[in-house]
């Protein structure tokens, strides 16, 4: 609600007590912008609702879409067949995304890249950290407008997701993030305060309450279990983007993705979000995800969020006698 980042935590890192552990350090937080990928759904979708342009009941046909003469997207599945727009993003349909973006086309205007401006993509959040980069946010053709809608072909930094990921827990409105909780002088007076700045309403409240239905099912419907926390109600979006190769395209190997996941709990009342990004993990995406769902535990349990249910039905419990030293025999029967 505020804007406060609580903690953060990078790699490649130092020690802060040995100034000799430094070489040439940026804050992958501010100063890294890269391919988001699919967490980009969260707003192609949002931006759908909220142009009353969304049934999440509506069947398309999944697998792939012709965009141009020379462009086609397909799905990471292509067996998927005929869903709905709900389950679609439950799946990470990339069709359903570029869909999406394609009825959002008014006059040949391209008004997905104006919703994402709003959230404050391809511009400094102006937090207080040095190096901030401003990522790309650059679409002019259909193909590149198609690949925006689930996060390729446009860059982003940690920061600015975490930023526009604010109006997805403040009724469509953004925060600025800060860092800075305040600076006092030596005679004790508050020279500076971070506090919480509404930068942009971007989302009806309405919008907001249907991502978090489909952020919801992301978690429990969608097509794994690896979010899934006991005693807590999460829910995200996951991504999987392709690295751009400095000569041009995309990197081939096997392990040439960033991976990512957008949290926000607890899902009735947020008071977290958590966005974890990773490069070239080699392992499985359990493994990656069971990372972030320890880190989600932790914080959960330190905030005393985690909700604990009895499952005992008090008409069967029994109460025991002491049977020390009785006969066998006896205790067998009342037992």
């Amino acid at each position: 609600k505020t804007g406060a980042i609580v903690a953060s935590a990078t790699s490649p890192s130092f020690n802060p007590n040995d100034t000799n552990t430094i070489k040439s350090y940026m804050n992958p937080l501010v100063s890294y912008q890269y391919e988001p990928g699919s967490v980009m759904k969260i707003f192609s979708f949002a931006s759908a609702i909220e142009e009353g342009l969304y049934d999440g009941d509506e069947i398309y046909k999944s697998g792939t879409i012709q965009v141009d003469s020379e462009t086609i997207i397909g799905d990471s599945d292509k067996t998927w067949g005929e869903i709905s727009f709900d389950t679609g993003f439950a799946y990470s349909s990339n069709v359903a995304a570029t869909t999406l973006a394609f009825r959002l086309l008014e006059n040949g205007k391209m008004k997905l890249p104006d919703y994402y401006d709003a959230l404050g993509f391809g511009k400094k959040t102006g937090i207080e950290l040095s190096n901030e980069v401003t990522g790309d946010m650059d679409v002019i053709y259909k193909s590149e407008l198609a690949n925006s809608s689930f996060g390729q072909g446009v860059s982003v930094t940690a920061i600015q997701m975490l930023q526009a990921l604010t109006s997805m827990t403040n009724d469509g409105n953004v925060i600025k993030p800060y860092i800075v909780d305040k600076i006092v002088d030596s005679d004790g007076k508050i020279v500076y305060e971070g506090k919480r700045t509404v930068v942009n309403t971007v989302y009806s409240s309405e919008t907001v309450e249907e991502m978090h239905e489909l952020m919801h099912k992301v978690v429990y419907e969608g097509l794994t279990t690896y979010w899934q926390i006991d005693g807590l109600s999460l829910m995200g979006k996951t991504g999987t983007a392709q690295i751009a190769s400095p000569n041009g395209g995309y990197l081939t190997g096997e392990y040439d993705t960033i991976k990512s996941f957008a949290g926000i709990f607890p899902e009735d009342n947020p008071k977290y979000i958590v966005y974890a990004v990773a490069r070239k993990v080699e392992g499985r995406s359990s493994q990656f995800a069971k990372v972030i769902t320890t880190a989600i535990e932790e914080i959960a349990k330190y905030a005393k969020l985690t909700e604990t249910t009895s499952k005992n039905d008090l008409s069967k419990v029994v109460k025991l006698e002491n049977y020390i030293s009785k006969e066998v025999n006896n205790v067998v029967t009342l037992l």
